[in-house]
C-alpha cells in the first residue's frame, strides 16, 4: 500500500478504536449508516477540493459557495421554479464561483489563500443579500428526493458520491488533465516550462471543484429540508481537514482517492461521536484540529 493510504487507514482506525472503547454504541449498524448518510455532502466537497489542492491550490470559499447556492435554491423555490432548472442553475453558479477563484489565482496571480478569503466574503454577502437572511423550509418533495430518494436500493445522494468518486479517480489516473494538475502541484514552474497551460488548468480545477460544491449544496439542502444562507458555512474547515487527513496535501503528486474517503469518514466519526455524547459541538473543532496537526506531523516525517 502507498504512504497516503497507510496513514489514512491508521488515523481512521485509531479514531474508530478510541470511540469504540468509549462507547459500544459507536459501531452499531444504525450509527454506521448515520455516519455515512449524514456526510455524503462532505465527501463530495472533499473530492472537489482534491482538484484544487492536488494542484497546489487552496479554497477557503467552499462554505459560502454552498451558502450562496442554497440561498439561490431558496429564492427559486419561492418563485415556483421547477427542480430541474434549480439543479441546472445551481451547477452553473458553482462553475461561475469556481471560475472566479481560478481567474483570481491563475491570471491575477493572487495567492489562493487571499483570493479565496476575498471571494468567501463576496459569496457571503451575495448569499445574505439574495435570501434576505430568510430560510425556506417548504421544499418540494421532488427536490427533497434528490437526497432521500433511492435507486436500486441505494440513496440518490450516495449515487452522487459514487459518480463523483469515479469521475475523480478516472481524471487523476487516466486523463491528461489529472496528470497536468499533479505536475502543477509538484512543481508549477517546471510544469509551465514543459508546455502545460498552467493558468487554464488552474481555472479548470477550480471550476470542476465548483460543480462538486454545487452538488454538495443540493445534497445538503435536500437532506436538511432547509434552503438558505445558513446552509454551508463551516464546511471549508471540515472539508480541508478531511482532505488533509486523507493525504491530498501529503501526496500532492499522487492523490489517493480512496484515502480521501477515509479522511471524510475520520472527520465524520468525530462529529458523530460528539453528537452521541451531547458534548458542545465546538469541542469537535478542537479534536479535529489536533488530529489535523498530528496528520501534518506524520506526513512531514514521511517526506
Amino acid at each position: 500500500m502507498k504512504k497516503g493510504w497507510n496513514s489514512s487507514v491508521l488515523i481512521m482506525l485509531l479514531v474508530a478504536f478510541g470511540f469504540t472503547v468509549m462507547s459500544h454504541e459507536f459501531l452499531a449498524p444504525d450509527n454506521i449508516r448515520s455516519i455515512v448518510f449524514l456526510n455524503t455532502d462532505l465527501a463530495v466537497v472533499v473530492l472537489g477540493l482534491a482538484f484544487i489542492m492536488a494542484g497546489g491550490g487552496f479554497d477557503l470559499s467552499v462554505g459560502y459557495q454552498i451558502s450562496l447556492i442554497s440561498a439561490l435554491i431558496s429564492v427559486m423555490i419561492v418563485a415556483g421554479i421547477s427542480p430541474v432548472f434549480i439543479v441546472i442553475a445551481a451547477l452553473l453558479t458553482g462553475i461561475g464561483c469556481g471560475l472566479l477563484n481560478g481567474i483570481l489565482t491563475a491570471y491575477l496571480n493572487i495567492v489562493p489563500f487571499a483570493a479565496t478569503l476575498a471571494t468567501q466574503v463576496i459569496f457571503r454577502g451575495i448569499s445574505y443579500y439574495i435570501s434576505d437572511n430568510r430560510v425556506v423550509t417548504a421544499l418540494p418533495k421532488s427536490f427533497r428526493m434528490l437526497a432521500k430518494g433511492s435507486m436500486m436500493g441505494i440513496r440518490f445522494d450516495l449515487w452522487i458520491v459514487v459518480l463523483c468518486f469515479l469521475f475523480t479517480a478516472v481524471v487523476f489516473r487516466f486523463t491528461f488533465i489529472g496528470k497536468y494538475i499533479r505536475a502543477i502541484g509538484l512543481n508549477e514552474e517546471a510544469a509551465w516550462r514543459s508546455g502545460i497551460k498552467v493558468k487554464r488548468i488552474k481555472c479548470l480545477s477550480y471550476s470542476i471543484a465548483g460543480v462538486f460544491y454545487a452538488l454538495a449544496a443540493i445534497i445538503m439542502t435536500a437532506r436538511k429540508g432547509v434552503a438558505g444562507s445558513n446552509v454551508g458555512p463551516g464546511m471549508e474547515i471540515t472539508g480541508i481537514a478531511a482532505a488533509y487527513i486523507g493525504g491530498v496535501l501529503g501526496q500532492p503528486a499522487h492523490p489517493r482517492i480512496w484515502s480521501l474517503i477515509l479522511g471524510v469518514l475520520t472527520v465524520a466519526m468525530i462529529e458523530n461521536r460528539f453528537s452521541l455524547i451531547s458534548i458542545n459541538a465546538n469541542a469537535q473543532y478542537i479534536v479535529t484540529g489536533v488530529i489535523l496537526i498530528l496528520s501534518m506531523l506524520f506526513y512531514k516525517r514521511k517526506r
